[in-house]
């Protein structure tokens, strides 16, 4: 399978809760945040999100989507700071909260759909 349109509905809603930065809305994964730190700064928070938000924005983005559980989950390459970065990202069922799997340098060239 290639990598698909991701939905513009899922974007909006996953953009609209990065921009409350409220992490009773944003949860990370212990390793999410570790690798995100490693790679591009101890300021995980903000940076992130505002970059995550500008790069799903954008038109015609496309991802793979995971079963990951809990919620619709897409896996992503995006710009991140001039490198070339993985996100990861589930919407849970009820669409009022994220988790955030992975963010970080690409460690690959493709998506596991590709």
């Amino acid at each position: 399978m290639a990598q698909q349109p991701i939905p513009e509905a899922w974007r909006s809603a996953v953009c609209a809760i990065l921009k409350k930065e409220d992490r009773q809305f944003i949860k990370w994964t212990l390793d999410a945040r570790e690798r995100f730190e490693s790679d591009f700064s101890p300021d995980w928070g903000s940076d992130a999100y505002a970059e995550l938000r500008r790069y799903l924005n954008l038109p015609n983005v496309t991802g793979c989507p995971v079963n990951m559980g809990g919620g619709e989950t897409w896996e992503f390459l995006y710009p991140h700071k001039k490198r070339n970065a993985y996100g990861k990202i589930c919407l849970t069922a009820d669409k009022k909260k994220i988790m955030i799997y992975s963010v970080h340098v690409a460690r690959k060239n493709g998506l596991s759909c590709d």
